[in-house]
């Protein structure tokens, strides 16, 4: 590239972000903002064409350009010449690059993704789960030890103890940590300028939020219920009884009852299910306490909320989980949570339109052992 190329390029990238400021300036432009403007569009259509110089040059096509968009707004100007008056094609703007076209939402959007997550999924949850941050996204080995079928014991005066080695020592092979994408969303400048309430928080986040939810969390699921084994199956095909959740809590290790995080999950149509079920008198059989973080207990074990397993029909496997959960891991890799805003990209920026698109490395495993007992056991439902 020339150095006059150079400098063409240099004072075109100039005029078009003042030209963009302008654009964005609150309220109705004043007329020299708005003479400015044209000024602007003309001495862009200028540097692209290269046959004007001159400031005099310039300023008569602005009083051409003047004449073509009328009383159009200084953004609907810009709109209009980016959309006609660009006769060559452009490659994509890298969104690898802020200056190019990629940038970042404040890092405080991921804060508040990660809590509408937590509100979705208990998977999410750090207080449920095991999260591991890692610095990279290779393949990670997790060691785990089950040593829950022996005990101590009393050993007699002048006799050897007998030996007994840790009944099981493995790990967890987490392959290479995966990119999940939430696919663009697309907002209007106007709505973004003129909307009452902030449209990045109250619409952006939450559907980000449901996206990866839906998406992260089904799998999430799917890789519980495989890593796991059935503790019960329920009496009937297409309901799920207290007795059932009592048969499940029973095949479950005491040593894994008894962990800070041993959770029940289940979905909320049957947790419903569970609330509705009545005596031949209409009244509730369940009047389920709260603990200290405003989860329903049932038999004395916090519920959490895992809106991908599965609802009570026939054969279904997981409709009910219990065990503990500090055997499941979510492993994330750090600062992978990222939401792009795209404004300046090519076929956005002429019509308008800012889009958003969110990425999260992040993988999720169980350390359990084929050898050992499961920490974590589904209800299967009867055929």
């Amino acid at each position: 590239m020339s150095l006059a190329t150079m400098g063409t390029q240099s004072e075109l990238r100039a005029a078009f972000d003042e030209l963009d400021a302008l654009t964005r300036t609150p309220g109705k432009l004043s007329s020299d903002q708005q003479n400015r403007s044209k000024f602007l569009l003309a001495k862009i259509s200028a540097l692209k064409a290269g046959s004007l110089s001159t400031d005099e040059e310039i300023r008569a096509r602005a009083v051409s350009a003047a004449q073509e968009v009328g009383v159009l707004s200084a953004r609907e100007s810009l709109r209009s010449y980016l959309r006609t008056g660009e006769l060559r094609t452009y490659a994509g703007m890298s969104v690898a690059t802020d200056a190019l076209g990629g940038y970042f939402v404040p890092q405080d959007f991921y804060s508040t993704v990660t809590a509408a997550l937590k509100q979705a999924d208990g998977l999410w949850n750090d207080d449920v789960v095991t999260v591991v941050e890692s610095d990279h996204g290779n393949v990670q080995t997790f060691a785990l030890y089950d040593d829950t079928a022996v005990a101590a014991s009393i050993v007699s005066e002048n006799t050897s103890p007998n030996e007994q080695e840790i009944t099981t020592i493995d790990r967890l092979l987490l392959g290479k940590v995966p990119t999940w994408k939430s696919g663009r969303m697309y907002a209007t400048l106007e709505l973004l300028q003129d909307s009452q309430f902030p449209v990045e928080e109250a619409v952006i986040t939450p559907a980000v939020a449901s996206r990866f939810q839906r998406g992260v969390g089904t799998a999430n699921v799917s890789t519980l219920i495989s890593s796991t084994t059935s503790g019960a199956t329920s009496a009937a095909p297409t309901a799920i009884s207290l007795d059932d959740t009592l048969t499940l809590m029973q095949s479950v290790d005491p040593a894994y009852l008894a962990s800070p995080k041993c959770f029940w999950g289940m979905n909320n149509n049957t947790l419903i299910s569970l609330l509705r079920l009545k005596d031949a008198q209409g009244r509730y059989l369940w009047k389920p306490r709260s603990d200290a973080n405003g989860r329903l207990l049932l038999w004395e074990k916090p519920i959490v909320l895992m809106p991908s397993l599965p609802n009570a029909i026939a054969n279904a496997e997981g409709t009910v989980v219990l065990g503990d959960f500090s055997r499941a891991v979510r492993r994330v890799v750090k600062n992978s949570m990222r939401i792009m805003r795209y404004e300046q990209t090519v076929g956005l920026a002429e019509a308008g339109i800012v889009g958003y698109q969110a990425f999260l490395r992040t993988s999720f495993g169980l350390l359990a052992s084929s050898s050992s007992d499961s920490p974590i056991k589904y209800l299967t439902q009867h055929a």
